[in-house]
């Protein structure tokens, strides 16, 4: 708990230190199960760190330790391994794998009944995708978790899906498709208490605008955005 805390407040160095001192622990009392969740916890902080090689390299020695195990338990630490790895090979500039990556993930959330991280992992997936310039996939993604975020009622969530179906349509021409979108996303955003999203989907709104050649509301929407970021406290540039 100590260490996820520190993660949270991006004291990620005191995070790697209190996790290696669980699991010297749980080694120490023969837990391996508990071990193997530490360097779950691990990888992710090896990730937002940064240090992208050694959280591939930790999450590969950990699907060798598990590769033979049919447990719930550790099916879901799997799972967590490969989403953990989509996000370092994309972070590395190699989105083919990322895909291989969360396919994989996904594949393991649906065995499991996760209905919550295979939507991740699926809009994850779309990201990626969009990425690649395979922006029809993309689109196709996203519109097939809008209604799993929503039966889970994870409201942002079903808010950020319809962000990058806006900005998709938006890359394909789609203007109209683009706005509709992100008025879905502004109609759902808007009533809760998010000004860090509130502002993202501004930015995107007078990009939008820009691609219109619409300099006045692209000038109102991006102070707007502005005026909102400093409200949530976040750096803007």
């Amino acid at each position: 708990l100590r260490a996820q805390i520190c993660a949270l407040n991006a004291e990620f160095e005191q995070a790697l230190a209190l996790i290696e001192s669980a699991r010297r622990h749980y080694l120490a009392a023969d837990d391996i199960r508990g071990a193997q969740r530490t360097n779950v916890g691990r990888i992710t902080v090896l990730e937002q760190l940064g240090r992208y090689d050694e959280a591939i390299a930790l999450a590969h020695a950990l699907q060798r330790e598990l590769d033979a195990d049919a447990s719930d338990e550790a099916l879901s630490l799997l799972a967590k391994s490969h989403l953990n790895l989509g996000v370092c090979y994309l972070a590395l500039g190699q989105p083919e794998r990322a895909l291989e990556a969360y396919a994989r993930a996904e594949a393991l959330f649906h065995r499991l009944g996760d209905a919550e991280g295979a939507a991740q992992v699926m809009n994850n997936q779309g990201v990626v995708l969009l990425e690649l310039g395979r922006t029809d996939e993309a689109v196709a993604v996203f519109e097939k978790v809008v209604p799993n975020f929503a039966d889970l009622g994870l409201d942002l969530e079903v808010a950020h899906a319809h962000q990058n179906i806006g900005y998709a349509n938006l890359l394909q021409g789609r203007y109209g498709a683009g706005f509709a979108a992100f008025e879905r996303a502004r109609a759902i955003v808007w009533p809760l208490e998010a000004s860090a999203d509130k502002g993202a989907l501004l930015l995107d709104l007078g990009d939008a605008y820009l691609r219109l050649n619409l300099y006045a509301e692209a000038e109102i929407t991006h102070r707007e955005a502005v005026q909102v970021l400093r409200s949530s406290a976040m750096a803007y540039e």
